[in-house]
């Protein structure tokens, strides 16, 4: 299983809640609890410097206090993506915004390696040992979706 793949397993596992027979239900609930300690160890990789938070809520500030819009009742407008928006002085704020990424261009730099050296890990091999499934237990009526997840645990004899 690669690490994407254990992603998976964990951010689906509701969709294994119809599935039937006690050893293959056994087993994805056994896995559970391994692949979330493994994805929090992985997640420590990418954590945020407390020096790229601030540097980050330096720019969320200069959005929030000076250029974002506000509604009649004084609250920032989020467009339907969850952003807030900027209609003036859109200009000045980019240059600002310019301004603070070129100052603390390090941080970034380093936030942003990390996240790329994350996203290279995805398609690794995940070194985590799960339970693995026999071919035999996994349930007749499983849908395309949850054979896609659980794929790489099963072992096909």
């Amino acid at each position: 299983m690669t690490n994407r793949q254990v992603y998976d397993f964990r951010n689906n596992f509701s969709l294994f809640n119809d599935l039937e027979g006690f050893d293959f239900v056994k087993k994805i609930n056994l896995n559970l609890p391994l692949c979330e300690a493994y994805i929090t160890a992985l997640n420590a990789t990418i954590s945020e410097s407390e020096e790229y938070k601030s540097t980050y809520g330096k720019e969320l500030d200069l959005l929030k206090n000076e250029y974002g819009d506000r509604n009649e009742k004084g609250n920032l407008i989020m467009d339907k993506a969850g952003n807030f928006t900027i209609s003036n002085r859109i200009v000045e704020f980019s240059e600002k915004l310019t301004a603070l990424q070129t100052t603390y261009k390090k941080v970034f730099d380093i936030q942003e390696n990390r996240v790329n050296q994350f996203n290279a890990r995805l398609d690794d091999v995940a070194d985590v040992k799960l339970f693995k499934i026999q071919e035999s237990e996994v349930p007749k009526n499983i849908k395309s979706i949850q054979m896609k997840i659980v794929f790489g645990l099963i072992e096909f004899v």
